[in-house]
């Protein structure tokens, strides 16, 4: 980017192009070490059964010790995996947020810039069928958008509350005031469509 494009952008715009381009160096690395995350975690779920079932014939133990020591094998394995999960997921939602967002912009403006059209008599502005299906698309843009980030706030709402129960408690709010925003869009996309 030229030093001429970065003057005239204003201040939060400036912002946001230093996120997105950190967001994709992230998303960059966590594709580079994609294959060995889930080499890590299937090989590890895999030697868990292995060890457990060999500690367990051998020391010829209930069904009980089984599931607790193939729990503690495992953890290993499902902690790569997990950690890889949460990677991915963070660094992939500032793309796919912004891709919902200026498909939404697409969808209100073609309608506002159509009804600010002037009416010529003896012709008909197109609308009907197709403002319809340009609302139900915004609708879903917008579920779109909240089911990712409320997608996100699960994950870390998740990983952070196994230490701090008060992070746990905020996502809980955080999530459903984003569901309710889901539901307000579904409903508003089948009314869109419907009347």
């Amino acid at each position: 980017m030229s030093d001429e494009q970065q003057s005239s952008m204003s201040p939060r715009e400036a912002l946001f192009q230093r996120v997105m381009g950190f967001a994709a160096l992230l998303q960059g690395l966590a594709q580079r070490f994609i294959g060995l995350a889930r080499f890590l975690t299937l090989s590890g779920l895999l030697a868990a059964l292995i060890l457990d079932s060999l500690i367990v014939r051998s020391f010829d133990l209930s069904m009980v010790w089984a599931v607790i020591i193939g729990s503690l094998f495992m953890l290993p394995g499902l902690v790569i995996g997990w950690g890889w999960y949460i990677l991915n997921e963070a660094t992939t939602l500032p793309g796919r947020l912004l891709g919902w967002f200026n498909n939404a912009k697409a969808y209100a403006g073609d309608v506002s810039e159509r009804a600010k059209a002037p009416v010529v008599e003896g012709i008909k502005k197109e609308g009907g069928l197709h403002d319809l299906k340009q609302l139900g698309g915004l609708a879903f843009d917008i579920t779109s958008m909240g089911l990712d980030t409320s997608g996100l706030l699960a994950i870390l709402g998740g990983s952070l509350s196994l230490t701090n129960p008060l992070v746990l408690v905020a996502m809980i709010i955080a999530g459903a005031l984003v569901g309710l925003l889901d539901v307000a869009a579904l409903l508003a996309g089948v009314i869109s469509l419907f009347s």
